[in-house]
């Protein structure tokens, strides 16, 4: 009994440290050099990419594909280059019915990964800091095989719903490299559960850790209208704010080969699950790209709010 509380004594200032450093205040605070840049540098978007950002500031969510998001469909050179990785798969180590393309942190590469290129092209970026209101960072990706586990398995993990932990809004694009139904596993979301719509106060994120509701209380407050089946051919992209509520992943019969990116606020207290080359910022690509490019990949030390996660997660785990 003493340990224990012992345990929540000493956890608590931890405790309440995240929970202010979550407020509004602190989030703008803690982003504002992020915002200063983003409104000072007016960096263009099409029209076709301003109606992106405007699904996912209505409905935390947007569809589109390859040749619409970059004018030009690059899905065969996307399929190529994952055909090639395949024969290195690797059982993701916390979700088992993945299987890892790329490795759990890659390097930094966007001259050698096509999928890295396309990630931090001037419209995704400028898609994602547009709807986050500021220059954002590059933090994640992911390529992976959803395998299938049958109709009577039970959902775990990421097939649940929940809200992703990083930050209280991120964005992440996902592209589908083969065609999904819902026997494969889709994205699925709940239009307006991003922070300020309908649904943004429904199961809170509890920062910086995630949610799971139990999906009976979820059908119970949420409209079924509002649950969004993200099916789709081979070449569909779906960019989603994941601190809203959504799930995907559970394969019954058919798997799924799908491209994942992250991108969030520089005041996340999560790491950054990429390796840096050591020269990133004196190769051409980085001196050549426009500065909401390089402030998205450029090394900067973890701050305080991080180191402290760390350290934490570390003691706590």
């Amino acid at each position: 009994m003493l340990e224990r509380l012992a345990y929540k004594l000493g956890f608590l200032p931890y405790k309440l440290f995240m929970r202010l450093r979550a407020s509004d205040a602190a989030f703008l605070w803690l982003n504002r050099r992020a915002r200063a840049l983003f409104c000072t540098h007016h960096l263009s978007l099409s029209e076709t990419h301003k109606a992106i950002v405007a699904s996912l500031k209505k409905d935390g969510i947007a569809f589109a594909d390859l040749s619409s998001l970059f004018g030009r469909n690059v899905l065969s050179e996307l399929v190529r280059h994952a055909e090639a990785l395949e024969s290195r798969a690797s059982v993701n180590r916390k979700k088992s019915f993945l299987m890892n393309l790329f490795e759990e942190e890659p390097l930094l590469a966007p001259d050698d990964n096509i999928f890295m290129k396309l990630s931090l092209a001037s419209p995704v970026v400028r898609i994602a800091n547009a709807y986050l209101g500021m220059f954002s960072r590059f933090y994640f990706c992911s390529l992976n095989i959803t395998t299938p586990v049958g109709d009577n398995a039970n959902a775990v993990a990421s097939q649940k719903w929940h809200r992703d932990p990083e930050e209280r809004t991120l964005i992440k694009m996902f592209i589908y490299l083969s065609d999904v139904d819902e026997e494969s596993g889709p994205f699925t979301y709940i239009k307006g559960s991003q922070r300020g719509g309908r649904y943004g106060a429904l199961f809170p994120q509890k920062p910086p850790r995630s949610s799971y509701p139990e999906e009976s209380e979820v059908l119970a407050r949420v409209r079924e209208e509002d649950i969004f089946q993200c099916v789709g051919k081979a070449g569909s992209v779906i960019f989603a704010d994941t601190a809203g509520l959504h799930r995907g992943g559970f394969a019954k019969s058919k798997k799924r080969i799908m491209f994942t990116a992250g991108f969030y606020p520089g005041s996340s207290v999560w790491s950054e699950l990429l390796k840096r080359p050591a020269d990133l910022e004196k190769s051409a690509w980085f001196k050549n790209a426009p500065p909401d490019i390089q402030f998205s990949v450029r090394e900067i030390p973890p701050h305080f709010g991080k180191r402290l996660f760390k350290k934490i997660r570390n003691v706590y785990r």
